[in-house]
């Protein structure tokens, strides 16, 4: 015997009779984190069979007449219709339910007036963007022709994987291409304009090249204002070469002057200070672009967090300290700490390309400034103030060379650079006379280049080196 109540009642007509349960539309059910809403009542199988099964109700006594039940008799196909349609209206109604809730909503235009209704407005679609090399075919009836790529040329990307598609890209500009720039050498330096004050400042120069048969003891010819095949206008140097290295790896040759002068504490620690400071920092980082490297901002940063975390702990307080340095030694010293830290910077950012070498390149700056610093300490405060009082008075015996009269053989007065009131100054003069005595039989060019020869001499370095001790004593009459 069966316990549950039985709400079918037969009809006599062979459909089983009529069931309460099926009359009543089920309730959705929808727990929490589904991407898609139950809201749907039922479908069309089960309102057809909904009122099929009305048909045999009690409650409908006048339809107890209609015994049919297959789909070609109208009045089933009226149902059928009916049924069809509620299957319509609840499927449209779940997808407009869907639109009302952030996890379910799929129109773009749905989630947009979600978000207003918290303030949110939602920026502008960016297209993708990306960088284009072309490599032209060469022509053999032309060594090279320039040929325009017009704005809007379109390029597919290639698929990486099979669920990807490919995208188009359109050029934004006309791009001018040349067969020869298919392989373009990246540039490693470029020309600097150099003057009179950069030959006493620099420690070196570098030309490009290392076939330059260049000795210790060549002269060099530096015309400024002016070209050397005028001969006219400009101001002239003829130095001597000090030294030569030659660095084939890097096709370069290190030429040093005897002019050049070491650099001074306060150039250091304004070049530290160009490396270590970023101009652009107080920019939203959305808005910094790729910087070139200019004098004043040798080292432009990539945007990177890791950079900008290195910068708090390390540069940040290395920038505060550079005003209280007073000595080489301490820059040295101080220098020291961050050039450590920049090696463990390289091994973090050692997935992100452009950040490693960005830390790379500050490190050899900073390794190198560190050195130049110590060996600035190493010299001596002495030993700098003499070389650069022998860069300031070698212009002076430059000058001496040029009032030489080759007719004579003697030297003006009034381009002398001795004080005759000076007692001290009587040796000295005597043998810088009986050293330009010896330039007497030598005229035109080929004077010029014995004078500039004899100012290299070891006997008018060491002249150099005593007249500033000489100058700063006071001539007066012997005690007792």
């Amino acid at each position: 015997m069966n316990d549950r109540p039985d709400h079918r009642t037969a009809c006599g007509c062979g459909c089983g009779g009529h069931d309460e349960r099926r009359a009543a539309p089920g309730v959705p059910h929808n727990p929490p984190g589904r991407t898609a809403l139950d809201y749907r009542v039922g479908d069309h199988a089960s309102f057809l069979a909904a009122m099929l099964d009305r048909l045999a109700s009690p409650a409908y006594p006048a339809l107890r007449g209609l015994t049919v039940r297959t789909p070609d008799d109208p009045a089933i196909g009226l149902l059928d219709a009916w049924a069809a349609l509620s299957d319509l209206l609840t499927f449209h109604s779940e997808r407009i339910a869907d639109e009302g809730y952030l996890r379910t909503a799929h129109d773009p235009r749905s989630l947009a007036l979600l978000g207003r209704l918290v303030g949110h407005v939602p920026r502008p679609g960016v297209a993708a963007d990306t960088h284009l090399a072309y490599t032209l075919d060469r022509d053999p009836r032309a060594e090279d022709v320039v040929v325009t790529i017009p704005r809007g040329a379109i390029s597919h990307s290639v698929p990486a994987a099979s669920d990807e598609e490919s995208q188009t890209f359109e050029t934004s500009e006309e791009l001018t291409a040349r067969w020869a720039w298919n392989e373009l050498a990246v540039r490693r330096r470029r020309p600097a304009l150099i003057g009179p004050d950069d030959l006493r400042r620099r420690s070196e120069l570098l030309v490009s090249g290392t076939s330059l048969g260049l000795t210790v003891g060549d002269k060099l010819l530096f015309v400024f204002g002016g070209t050397a095949e005028s001969g006219g206008g400009g101001q002239k140097l003829l130095l001597p070469v000090a030294r030569v290295t030659v660095d084939r790896e890097e096709d370069v040759t290190a030429i040093g002057l005897p002019q050049s002068a070491p650099p001074s504490l306060k150039e250091l620690v304004d070049e530290v200070r160009r490396w270590i400071t970023d101009p652009e920092a107080a920019e939203d980082p959305d808005d910094r672009g790729d910087a070139e490297p200019t004098p004043d901002h040798p080292g432009p940063r990539p945007v990177s967090r890791l950079i900008e975390e290195f910068d708090a702990q390390v540069l940040a307080p290395l920038r505060g300290d550079l005003d209280g340095i007073t000595t080489p030694g301490q820059l040295a010293r101080r220098l020291a700490e961050p050039h450590d830290r920049l090696a463990e910077a390289q091994v973090l950012a050692a997935p992100y390309e452009e950040v490693a070498a960005w830390l790379e390149r500050l490190a050899a700056v900073i390794g190198e400034l560190r050195e130049r610093a110590g060996e600035l300490d190493a010299t001596g405060p002495g030993e700098v103030r003499l070389r650069s009082q022998l860069a300031e008075d070698r212009p002076a015996a430059d000058s001496a060379a040029e009032a030489y009269d080759p007719a004579t053989g003697t030297h003006d007065p009034a381009a002398g650079t001795h004080d005759p009131a000076a007692g001290t100054h009587g040796p000295a003069t005597g043998t810088h006379g009986s050293a330009t005595g010896t330039h007497g039989p030598a005229t035109g060019p080929a004077h010029g280049t014995a004078t500039a020869a004899a100012h290299g001499t070891a006997a008018l370095r060491a002249l150099g080196a005593v007249l500033p001790a000489l100058r700063t004593r006071v001539a007066g009459p012997p005690s007792g």
